[in-house]
C-alpha cells in the first residue's frame, strides 16, 4: 500500500502533463499565446516534478517492480479521455485496461521490491 502512494504523485504527473499536451495542441487554443504558455510552463513544471519523483522512487524500489506500475496510466487514460475529451467507450479499450490492470498486480506481488540496501 505504500508503495501505491509513493506512486500515485509520479502517475498523477504522469497523466497530468499529457492532459496538458493535449490542451496545448487544441485547436481552440490557437492565437491564444498566453495560455498556452503557461500550459507550456505547466508542462515543464511536471516534468521536472517527475524527474525528482523518478530519482526519489529509484532509491527506494527496484525499476523492474517500479515501472509497471507506471503502466496504470494507461488504465486512467483511457478513463481521463472519455471524461475529460469525450472519447468513445470501446470494449477493446476496457479489455486492454483490464489485462493491463491484471498484469501489474502480478508484477508487483513480487517479494523482490525494495533496492539492497548498500545501493541506498
Amino acid at each position: 500500500m505504500t508503495t501505491i502512494l509513493h506512486v500515485a504523485p509520479l502517475l498523477l504527473l504522469n497523466i497530468g502533463s499529457y492532459i496538458l499536451i493535449k490542451l496545448i495542441g487544441l485547436d481552440s487554443l490557437q492565437g491564444r499565446f498566453l495560455l498556452q504558455g503557461v500550459l507550456l510552463v505547466l508542462l515543464g513544471v511536471s516534468y521536472v516534478s517527475m524527474t525528482l519523483m523518478w530519482l526519489w522512487l529509484g532509491k527506494r524500489y527496484q525499476l523492474s517492480y517500479i515501472y509497471p506500475l507506471v503502466g496504470l496510466n494507461y488504465v486512467i487514460a483511457v478513463f481521463v479521455g472519455m471524461w475529460a475529451f469525450g472519447e468513445p467507450f470501446t470494449w477493446h479499450a476496457m479489455g486492454g485496461a483490464l489485462i493491463i490492470t491484471l498484469g501489474v498486480v502480478l508484477i508487483s506481488s513480487t517479494p523482490h521490491r525494495h533496492e539492497p540496501s548498500n545501493l541506498t
